[in-house]
């Protein structure tokens, strides 16, 4: 849980640091990544 904790700390912070210019394409790019990321973690 702490994992998740510091992800989602991560992730938010990076989202409203690059939320000032229009940027779907990155956005959509970073969740696939991450969902990506987490599966992995998940299944080992």
């Amino acid at each position: 849980m702490e994992a998740v904790c510091t992800v989602n700390r991560v992730v938010r912070g990076w989202s409203q640091y690059f939320h000032y210019g229009h940027c779907p394409r990155t956005f959509v790019r970073m969740q696939d990544w991450l969902r990506q990321r987490c599966r992995k973690w998940l299944w080992k």
